[in-house]
């Protein structure tokens, strides 16, 4: 009977202690229309084919704090549970799976802000030319380097993660070649989306920087 209370209380404190980890790294999977990409302290991804989600998260233990900044369901908070480092529950309790890792720097600590915008990594990152413009404020360190066309890309980019049709044959084509893109349900033609204001704010710096 002792040996298998001592047993019990054992399990009890390594389930108490909960994830080890301050931060996140990688694509976790519900379904082919539902992901999510933790990138640094910020994370993106769809909820399903209709809700791109983006915004930033905390770590607490097991617990792991969704903070809602971009999308048609911001602003709002989810709270999720880590399972392990493989698998995450939801608030409706179901799992979603690691798919694919991103390795995180040892000589850099983990609470520090995301990589680069302009590192490789980060462009390569779910296929975005600025994976962060809808979750946080952009910086002159992020557009310096872009060309005019990158920068209406860009900008464009904002609008595209909610679905929106572009008039511009060139532009419809670019965003229609992008898997993120491709899952979402289309908004009617002329509909233009609801932007948070930090969307909006850097939609405005981008155009300062492409009337130069």
């Amino acid at each position: 009977m002792k040996k298998r209370l001592i047993i019990t209380v054992m399990l009890l404190n390594v389930l108490a202690l909960g994830y080890s980890q301050s931060t996140l790294s990688g694509t976790y999977r519900y379904s082919a229309n539902a992901d999510i990409t933790f990138i640094g302290d910020t994370f993106i991804g769809s909820w399903n084919a209709t809700s791109p989600i983006s915004g930033t998260y905390t770590v607490s233990g097991s617990r792991l704090t969704l903070n809602i900044t971009g999308g048609p369901k911001s602003p709002t908070t989810w709270i999720w549970t880590i399972v392990n480092a493989n698998t995450l529950k939801d608030h409706d309790g179901d799992s979603w799976g690691l798919v694919s890792v991103r390795p995180q720097s040892s000589a850099v600590p983990s609470t520090t802000t995301a990589p680069s915008i302009n590192s490789p990594e980060a462009l390569k990152e779910k296929d975005y030319i600025l994976p962060y413009s809808s979750t946080r404020e952009l910086t002159d360190s992020d557009l310096r380097n872009l060309t005019k066309d990158e920068l209406r890309l860009a900008r464009n980019e904002i609008y595209a993660r909610y679905g929106r049709v572009f008039r511009d044959e060139a532009l419809q084509k670019y965003f229609d070649s992008k898997s993120w893109y491709k899952n979402l349900r289309k908004l009617p033609l002329g509909t233009e989306p609801v932007l948070t204001k930090l969307e909006r704010s850097n939609i405005e710096l981008i155009q300062v920087y492409e009337a130069r």
